[in-house]
């Protein structure tokens, strides 16, 4: 019932008066709220499944130390952008991203470092949680419980109560037994520094500048790249593992494509090759309206929004 509520809460606040509250910051807050909602209700859920465990390590106690003000800053950072970009300078709002970014930067290095041989970053470390299926109501009957894996950690082993709910949690790194450790750290900690390089550079130019979007496309290149040749040498030792560091690496390669959202490059082409498809489909009775609300909408939003930080 608490997801249902979950999910509902995402559609609220479009109905608040915009004599309250402008559409796009309600919107943002609602966003903010109902993301830390669900990470609170996870760790109501955690702690219920780990009452009767023994004490947690000192490493899974560091992980969540660490994990936790990320998780809270990817759910909180466009929210503190907007408000600081409709209340403050230009000069202010730069300031506060490059805080955030800074922030999200030390919380990373301190997730790869955690681990004590190469590693690899899933999903920039933020917490990700998956519920397993409930159990049966059949008398004598168990749900089969799923093996612990190398990227998630099962937390709880008994038979569940079907009145409960288990989750999973994804693991913030995944450990890869390679002969280029080195050079796979090297790609890890581009990929990490890419957005803190993107957003210094981009409060120093205009948003005509090239120089930024060449520096980050590059830094982003070089590390997938270097991460690509750590990995290809021992892809035969371990299928499992190379699969989800490959899905990794797949992840990165399509949010390259979020460069197109970005100035200059939005402005020369993106933008105007919406611009022209909108025209060319506004004859059309449904699909011109959609075409339109899709360019003027999503494609605006999320340069407006998300282009200082494209998977970061």
């Amino acid at each position: 019932m608490a997801r249902y509520l979950e999910n509902a809460l995402y559609i609220a606040p479009q109905f608040v008066p915009n004599r309250i509250c402008d559409s796009e910051t309600s919107t943002e807050a609602g966003y903010a709220f109902v993301g830390l909602l669900h990470l609170y209700h996870d760790s109501i859920l955690l702690q219920a499944q780990n009452s009767e465990s023994v004490t947690s390590l000192r490493k899974d106690r560091f992980i969540r130390f660490v994990r936790v003000p990320l998780s809270i800053i990817g759910k909180t950072q466009f929210l503190i952008e907007l408000l600081c970009r409709k209340h403050g300078s230009d000069q202010s709002r730069w300031k506060m991203i490059i805080l955030i970014e800074t922030l999200k930067y030390v919380c990373k290095v301190l997730l790869l470092l955690s681990e004590h041989k190469a590693s690899m970053l899933l999903q920039n470390g933020y917490y990700r949680t998956s519920e397993l299926p409930r159990a049966s109501r059949v008398p004598f009957m168990r749900t089969p419980i799923r093996a612990q894996v190398e990227d998630q950690n099962v937390v709880s082993t008994t038979p569940m109560d079907s009145s409960c709910t288990k989750i999973l949690i994804q693991n913030p790194t995944l450990c890869i037994e390679t002969a280029r450790p080195r050079l796979l750290m090297i790609g890890e900690l581009l990929h990490i520094t890419r957005p803190l390089v993107y957003t210094i550079l981009r409060s120093m130019k205009n948003d005509t500048s090239w120089s930024p979007a060449i520096v980050s496309f590059c830094c982003e290149s070089i590390g997938l790249l270097a991460s690509i040749m750590a990995l290809r040498s021992d892809r035969e030792k371990n299928t499992k593992l190379n699969c989800k560091a490959a899905q990794e690496l797949s992840s990165r390669k399509l949010a390259l494509l979020l460069y197109f959202l970005r100035d200059p490059l939005y402005q020369l082409a993106t933008r105007r090759a919406a611009e022209k498809t909108c025209i060319k489909l506004d004859s059309t009775p449904i699909l011109g309206k959609l075409a339109r609300m899709a360019a003027s909408g999503l494609l605006d939003y999320y340069h407006r929004n998300h282009f200082y930080n494209s998977a970061s």
